[in-house]
């Protein structure tokens, strides 16, 4: 009896089933890659890396499974080419995303220019002509960046300067006109202030700077808790001081605060409410010891002093602060590839811009001076605080929209050099997850306090008439209700009961 022997064949791998193994494992390399970035970030939920990671493994399975037949293959790889390729750039997003908050972080100290000045018509081109120059400086102000700057110009000049000591910028301006001194060091943001001046009209065409010198002074900040202040918690409430300063170039340069936004935040109810106080409302605050200023000329004396001008007028409590310059906001629009605002008016800007009543689609420097603009209109600061959170939430509906995708990069790389804040990166994060977790739209209300325009004598320029808006008492308590209402909902309804059991 014969046998016969059998033959097993051997199953070949196809190329397109070699081609899947291969895809899914690279799959699930970038997968956990992906994920990797994910936790060091902290700004996504748990429960996302869990859903995420069993379904990496699925899609894997799923693509390995699919190769056993070879149409179904090709497609599986297919799409495991591209699911690689969104785990690839899912991770390159996170990395730009954090590294992008993590620059947004305020430093621990703040740039004041300061700029040596001469007359038009004198002779000095440079640094070096003013040797033997008296030059006059104003002790009131800037006391430390004065300092530094004529330690720079003493070292420059190699020669221990003449020096005339003023406690008011404007006796020092008038001497330098009249040429009782020959050059003057003066921060270039109280130059700004100077210019708008009655009577200092000539500062902006006769005066002339010779250089300028960078200072950094320290900021003081307050001694917190590390685990209060680097908290992943996310607060039920916290107010949000944004400040739009008038300065372009570095984020971090002191200068006067033209927008002046409280954004009052219940993260259980989801509202916002945007509170807008002109810039020239006539204030208080830590650094004028009881004299009133103008609200912008605040911020000439840093962040901090915006601040409490700010808290000690609706008795409230910062949180943080978030500061954007000018160049700061045309490079974001720009990056988002433009915004579209809706106008309440229509009107030219001072700078030549036009815009129609109702929507625009702006560039970056159209949207900056459509966020500037005040002389168009009748009752100037007023319409310019409404345009400007008309701006906001056009900005935010462009941010959130699905095109700023594709312009990522370029956001993020703008976002980071032109926004500082001290809320820290777990904070932040914090908000992200909160965000992703929770879902759903926010609610935004807006209001704007109003006031009596005039003109006062202020903190920041002794002896001279400016134009403020006086308080409104009513609008200001209009406006502590509301953000009441927004931090404590409770209240307006114990309120409302109370009003109802007395009637």
């Amino acid at each position: 009896m014969s046998t016969k022997k059998r033959r097993r064949r051997k199953k070949r791998i196809t190329t397109h089933a070699k081609i899947g193994l291969i895809l899914a494992a690279a799959f699930l390399v970038a997968a956990i890659v992906f994920e990797i970035f994910g936790i060091i970030m902290g700004a996504f939920p748990t429960t996302y890396f869990l859903i995420f990671g069993i379904a990496a493994i699925v899609v894997a399975m799923a693509v390995v499974f699919s190769n056993r037949w070879r149409v179904g293959g090709i497609i599986a790889n297919v799409i495991c080419f591209i699911l690689i390729v969104a785990c690839v750039m899912g991770s390159v997003y996170v990395e730009i995303t954090r590294g992008a908050i993590k620059k947004m972080q305020a430093d621990d100290y703040t740039t004041v220019y300061m700029g040596v000045y001469v007359m038009d018509d004198d002779p000095a081109v440079e640094l070096s002509d003013l040797s033997g120059y008296t030059f006059g400086i104003d002790t009131l102000f800037d006391e430390y960046a004065t300092e530094e700057a004529v330690s720079t110009v003493e070292e420059e000049l190699s020669e221990t300067l003449d020096i005339d000591e003023y406690e008011n910028m404007y006796d020092m301006l008038d001497d330098l006109q009249d040429g009782d001194i020959d050059t003057i060091i003066l921060g270039e943001s109280y130059v700004s202030v100077a210019e708008e001046i009655e009577g200092y009209e000539w500062i902006s065409t006769d005066l002339r700077q010779i250089t300028q010198i960078a200072v950094q002074v320290p900021v003081e900040t307050e001694e917190t808790d590390a685990s209060d202040s680097d908290s992943s918690e996310v607060p039920e409430t916290f107010i949000v001081y944004i400040s739009g300063i008038d300065s372009y170039g570095e984020v971090s340069v002191t200068s006067r605060s033209d927008v002046n936004i409280l954004a009052v935040v219940n993260t259980t109810t989801k509202k916002i409410l945007l509170l807008t106080t002109p810039r020239d409302y006539y204030v208080q605050y830590e650094q004028t010891n009881g004299a009133y200023d103008k609200l912008t000329h605040a911020g000439l004396y840093g962040i901090s002093q915006s601040e409490d001008a700010l808290e000690q007028l609706y008795d409230i409590e910062i949180d943080y602060y978030l500061r954007m310059n000018f160049s700061g906001f045309e490079n974001i629009i720009d990056a988002m590839g433009g915004i579209t605002v809706y106008s309440e008016k229509a009107f030219t800007a001072i700078s030549g811009e036009t815009y129609t009543e109702g929507y625009n689609t702006l560039n970056g420097s159209e949207a900056l001076a459509f966020a500037r603009e005040r002389k168009a209109f009748a009752d100037g600061d007023y319409q310019r605080g409404r345009n400007q959170m008309a701006m906001i939430e056009a900005m935010l509906d462009k941010l959130t929209s699905f095109s700023t995708i594709a312009n990522f990069q370029a956001v993020m790389n703008a976002v980071s050099d032109s926004f500082e804040t001290d809320m820290s990166t777990n904070e932040i994060n914090a908000l992200i997850k909160m965000q992703l977790s929770d879902g759903g739209s926010w609610e935004i209300e807006t209001f704007m306090v109003t006031g009596t325009g005039g003109y006062a004598e202020t903190y920041s320029a002794p002896g001279q008439n400016l134009y403020v808006i006086f308080q409104d008492e009513e609008q200001i308590e209009e406006a502590k209700t509301m953000i009441n209402a927004i931090i404590d909902p409770s209240s307006v309804v114990d309120e409302t009961e109370s009003e109802t059991e007395t009637e």
